[in-house]
């Protein structure tokens, strides 16, 4: 299998590097960073036991062509995987980012899960990834009250930070932590979006487009879905309450996306996801509605009683900012939506191209793979 990697933070990869080449020493492995960092990081992988080329976007896009969104992560997930084809066509692929920690056991769970599977989840401990998700475990530190480590708790989580007890079972799709098998990889792509939801939707149309093909189910073993450390770098003050703003706007882009691919959108009923045939989008019934599961209210009412709590510097100002969010700030315009819509078609026709030229030409990327 090939093991791609998104290394757009130098830093980040390196700390990771031990991890990686402990669990997949001998692998090929492709890496895409910035431009810049391309030199460094080809000097501290020569001592590893890898077949290893690291290139940029700009590389890749000078061969097939470039993208409306080069720069985007959808896009150059979608390098990735032709670089992937024009390698070896017929070997799967995992899915990695630059702050993911490996734990051991990894490659023997993608080898398990690609033998039955053209699409592998995998799931993070650690940090969590889900940034509704982040805002749940923050409430449960500031409810846990003062105990060592609090204050560094309650800063690291309003910087985006925090860490939690990995989940049970399947969940949403990790995007630095999946693999895609051989068929799959050619067949569809990323959508390049400035919304965290390429990950999510690349599952979502695989499954709706590729029905024939092998998917992980709800039945999958706890032991055969492959894990990893998201050990995620905190970002500003703000940060936790951005990604929320995001997340939310991002999920009613995503809802858009399903709506224009499928016709359908998803509801929750009897606290499961389903697909609900509907005629149009009403982009001011989709706010409401992803306010509500967001649970937007409950967080606001929780912000309100921790309020003048705890003497944490920044604490205050994030939860009052929380406690004002009103439907403006999560509004996404039909204007944007369609925007977004037309940047994915935009791909679709960039990608199907380039994995043309590939399939005919596999050693057209030769000058970056050699």
């Amino acid at each position: 299998m090939h093991i791609c990697i998104l290394a757009w933070n130098k830093e980040e990869f390196l700390k990771n590097l031990k991890t990686t080449a402990n669990e997949f020493g001998g692998s090929e492995l492709l890496v895409c960073t910035k431009e810049e960092n391309c030199s460094d990081l080809t000097q501290a992988l020569s001592g590893h036991d890898f077949f290893c080329k690291v290139f940029c976007p700009k590389q890749v896009d000078a061969v097939l062509g470039k993208s409306q969104l080069p720069n985007s992560i959808g896009h150059t997930r979608n390098q990735l995987l032709l670089m992937s084809a024009a390698l070896a066509p017929s070997e799967p692929l995992v899915l990695l980012d630059d702050d993911i920690r490996i734990e051991p056991g990894t490659k023997g769970r993608f080898t398990g899960a690609f033998s039955k599977c053209d699409f592998v989840q995998g799931k993070y401990a650690g940090a969590v990834g889900n940034r509704i998700y982040s805002l749940v475990h923050f409430f449960e530190i500031l409810e846990g009250g003062v105990c060592p480590g609090f204050e560094e708790r309650v800063q690291s989580g309003l910087r985006g930070v925090v860490w939690a007890q990995i989940r049970e079972g399947l969940s949403g799709t990790a995007g630095g932590l999946m693999g895609v098998g051989r068929k799959l990889k050619v067949q569809n792509f990323f959508a390049p979006t400035k919304y965290p939801f390429d990950d999510h939707f690349f599952e979502f149309s695989s499954r709706f487009l590729f029905r024939t093909f092998s998917f992980m189910g709800n039945d999958t073993l706890e032991n055969d879905v492959p894990v990893g450390i998201h050990d995620a770098k905190p970002g500003a003050a703000s940060k936790l309450l951005d990604d929320f703003v995001l997340y939310v706007k991002s999920a009613i882009v995503e809802d858009y996306f399903y709506y224009r691919l499928s016709g359908c959108i998803p509801k929750i009923v009897g606290g499961r996801h389903v697909l609900v045939k509907t005629s149009g989008f009403d982009s001011e019934h989709a706010l409401v509605e992803k306010m509500r599961e967001a649970a937007v209210s409950k967080f606001q009412a929780a912000a309100l009683h921790y309020v003048g709590k705890y003497e944490i510097p920044g604490l205050d100002l994030q939860l009052g900012r929380l406690a004002g969010l009103g439907e403006s700030d999560f509004f996404v315009g039909t204007g944007e939506l369609e925007g977004e819509w037309q940047n994915y078609l935009d791909e679709k026709e960039w990608f199907n191209s380039a994995a043309r030229l590939v399939e005919k030409d596999p050693a057209c990327l030769n000058t970056i793979l050699k």
